[in-house]
């Protein structure tokens, strides 16, 4: 399985490309954000990707469902007993122009 084309054992990610990667042995789904070289273990599976980050043109916005929280520093929140990223279900974010960004697990792009 692990030489099989839909879970490779190394993951190589371009520095505008990311990837979701779930953690068998805790059940949580991580990104990983190129440039990167990534060994998978044996309790990992990719769930998604790799997959090229959003990039918004100028003068241009995008909405993401269920975005995840952020701090005062714009730094993603991360629930200290699991590891995983925190998510405002339900609501709606509206993000302009700017750096490319990876959607994190649970965040759709309609």
């Amino acid at each position: 399985m692990a030489n099989s084309e839909n879970h490779p054992a190394i993951i190589r990610l371009n520095p505008t490309q990311y990837a979701h990667i779930l953690d068998n042995n805790t059940n949580v789904t991580r990104v990983l954000i190129g440039p990167l070289t990534h060994a998978r273990q044996d309790h990992e599976t990719k769930v998604f990707g790799p997959a090229e980050m959003v990039l918004v043109p100028p003068r241009q916005y995008c909405v993401v469902k269920n975005p995840v929280v952020r701090d005062g520093e714009g730094k993603v929140k991360v629930d200290p007993n699991n590891l995983q990223v925190k998510l405002q279900y339900g609501e709606e974010e509206i993000r302009l122009e700017g750096p490319p960004f990876p959607l994190y697990p649970g965040e759709q792009m309609p």
